[in-house]
């Protein structure tokens, strides 16, 4: 089994379980260094530990300076990213050390019998030894990153402020790369003159993409764009769409509700009913889920909303003790929930779940998919327009007692119909 690195190519002579005999392992295990990539690694850590550059820095370097990685394993690209840096630097291996538990298997959430694998936080959990091979840099060289880069994750950590809503993050898209775009909290500025206090925080936003897989550079991935400006012009352009922003019905992705709170201060929003069983029935097992769902419809299909707040006080009664998740999320969300209950019966089929529009979405990606690229925005926009061509012939069966819903449609928004 090969298991390349970076310099560093390592044999093993099995694949087995665990091992837990450390030196019998070392004794299996054949560590080939490179030489010339040696060099690469021995700069990338002087000019992190010495020099006192930054990661981006280091990369942007090794990339004008035409240094390339050899494509071995599951190595794709030849330049050189910001995390292909910082994995160097962190990699115990550089200093003639072997780790183990570095990472380790965890359940997924919501899932049966399905895990995957994550980086371990556990400090103490990680056991380093000393290998057989050669080390490239000195274990002080490399304990002075890891104290460097330990310094550096918290300083993100502290910027990071998880109080403020960027209502645009993931929304937008970079125009270069295409990559999401990101909303920020600036650091704190002290007000000049002498004055005391600090200046007020603003947001701003940015495209984080440094080098794709290709190894080509984001022109715009270093400028920052204001989140008072950027907002407006969202707000422009969605206005030009929507001219009537009465009600937006959703399936509460983090950030958009505060996206049209921002836009439409006045429209009213309604959470996709079938999204929010669907979140609900995950914390039940299978042998409870159908009595439970059923004692959810109680709620949603109530004849008004105090009926409804009466079957949620029910459900309360009979499963809160086993299951107190389930209608802690209903209460957090229980007004964007029962919004649907100001309209008449017949419109609340037509705006209580977002599957109708979903299920459009994924009838053009099966066209937008078949492509591997689109060379204009002009090609993409004439395949949508062809896929809804193509779609609509499907269009034959009315919805279910459409003349009645038309009819309250008539009667509820009598202000939006001409006479």
């Amino acid at each position: 089994m090969n298991k390349p690195q970076f310099a560093i190519l390592r044999f093993a002579k099995y694949k087995g379980p665990e091992i837990s005999n450390i030196e019998a392992h070392n004794e299996r295990t054949k560590e080939i260094i490179y030489p010339k990539e040696a060099e690469t690694v021995k700069e990338i850590f002087r000019l992190y530990t010495e020099e006192g550059q930054s990661i981006s820095y280091i990369a942007k370097k090794l990339n004008d300076e035409n240094i390339q990685r050899e494509q071995r394993g599951n190595v794709k690209i030849s330049g050189f990213t910001d995390r292909t840096v910082r994995i160097i630097l962190s990699n115990p291996v550089y200093a003639g050390m072997i780790s183990y538990g570095r990472r380790h298997t965890v359940k997924v959430e919501g899932k049966n019998n399905e895990t995957k694998v994550v980086k371990q936080d556990d400090e103490s959990k990680i056991i380093l030894v000393d290998g057989v091979h050669e080390p490239i840099v000195s274990k002080e060289t490399f304990a002075k990153a890891a104290e460097r880069l330990k310094k550096n994750v918290a300083h993100r950590k502290t910027r990071s402020d998880s109080t403020t809503v960027y209502p645009l993050t993931g929304l937008i898209r970079c125009p270069d790369c295409g990559k999401n775009i990101f909303g920020y909290t600036a650091p704190p500025r002290k007000r000049k003159n002498g004055k005391e206090g600090y200046y007020p925080r603003y947001i701003f936003y940015r495209c984080i993409s440094g080098r794709d897989r290709n190894g080509i550079s984001c022109s715009l991935a270093n400028k920052y764009y204001s989140g008072t400006k950027l907002e407006t012009e969202v707000k422009e352009v969605i206005s030009s769409m929507v001219t009537i922003p009465e009600f937006a019905c959703h399936d509460n992705l983090k950030g958009l509700g505060d996206a049209i709170n921002a836009v439409f201060s006045e429209a009213k929003q309604q959470l996709c009913i079938v999204h929010q069983v669907r979140n609900s029935a995950k914390f039940v097992p299978w042998k409870d889920r159908k009595a439970v769902c059923a004692d959810l419809k109680k709620i949603y299909s109530a004849v008004n909303l105090d009926a409804a707040e009466y079957a949620k006080e029910e459900f309360r009664e009979k499963w809160d003790q086993k299951y107190p998740s389930i209608l802690r999320s209903w209460d957090t969300n229980w007004a964007e929930l029962t919004t649907f209950f100001a309209y008449p019966e017949q419109i609340r089929h037509l705006i209580y779940t977002t599957n109708g529009v979903e299920a459009y979405h994924r009838m053009v990606r099966k066209f937008t998919k078949a492509k591997a690229i689109f060379p204009t925005d002009d090609s993409i926009r004439k395949v949508v327009y062809l896929s809804v061509k193509e779609i609509t012939k499907k269009w034959t069966m009315p919805v279910r007692d459409w003349g009645l819903c038309y009819s309250q449609i008539m009667a509820f928004f009598a202000d939006r119909f001409a006479a």
